[in-house]
């Protein structure tokens, strides 16, 4: 990376939210990874001038969320790491026929996006209280839980594509299924979606949103999840081996039984 692409970013970026040599474990919900040659979180007028500069200058980038659902590596990042976070997590609520819209960039989480719609009585949002990460990491899987999922509400998508235009991309043309959307494995960049929901009793919402938030958070603390990798006597190669409906479970048992040495 050179210095007149880094001069390049910094009249897009103020350099306050641009940072060098940045180790990703600051970054992601299991605290490890190595450094990105250059992190950046801009707004969502500034994402799309930062990709045009990588393609311009070949500088390859990568983009992430909230980092909740990423493993990286200890070689890091090569490039730019651009994170889509705080500076682009702006919602709203519009009133609509018979309910409203909530508006969220790509940033905001998607539980803030769910209680917000609890505050306002509005219906549709509970199952996805607990799902950590972002309103576009959450499209762009299609996440769901506990019944419900992201294509159960959503109206529409801004999508920008490099080189391209910045369009709003009708759910129903979004190819969305179990943790799959047609914006998966393209260049495209979800910028912020749309939400379409109903009026309901506020206290039922709650009930909901705070049963889905608090068997969520139960069944998954991620500190836990980073704790079942580090460490064979929470997860060893035996479970490993089970988890792949290894038939031969006691000769599995006695030829992978981790060293204590190793604890």
């Amino acid at each position: 990376m050179n210095q007149e692409f880094i001069d390049k970013i910094y009249t897009i970026i103020d350099s306050e939210f641009v940072l060098l040599n940045e180790p990703m474990r600051d970054h992601t919900t299991f605290r490890i990874g190595g450094h990105a040659d250059m992190l950046l979180e801009p707004t969502a007028k500034e994402l799309p001038q930062v990709i045009e500069a990588c393609l311009d200058e070949d500088v390859p980038y990568t983009i992430l969320g909230n980092g909740s659902n990423v493993l990286v590596g200890d070689k890091g990042i090569r490039g730019v790491a651009i994170i889509i976070g705080k500076r682009m997590s702006a919602i709203s609520v519009e009133e609509d026929d018979g309910g409203a819209i909530v508006t969220a960039e790509a940033g905001a989480l998607l539980s803030k996006t769910a209680h917000l719609a609890l505050e306002n009585a509005l219906t549709g949002m509970e199952p996805l209280a607990g799902i950590p990460g972002s309103v576009g990491g959450a499209v762009l899987m299609n996440a769901g839980a506990y019944g419900g999922e992201v294509k159960d509400v959503l109206l529409d998508a801004t999508i920008y594509t490099p080189k391209g235009a910045v369009e709003a991309v009708p759910a129903s043309e979004l190819d969305l299924s179990y943790r799959h959307s047609a914006v998966m494995g393209t260049n495209q960049v979800i910028l912020g979606a749309r939400f379409k929901l109903q009026r309901g009793d506020k206290d039922a919402i709650q009930a909901k949103t705070l049963a889905s938030a608090e068997a969520i958070s139960s069944r998954l603390t991620f500190q836990a999840q980073a704790q079942r990798l580090r460490d064979p006597r929470v997860i060893s190669p035996v479970s490993l081996y089970r988890m792949r409906d290894c038939r031969d479970t006691e000769s599995a048992e006695q030829r992978y039984q981790p060293s204590m040495q190793a604890l």
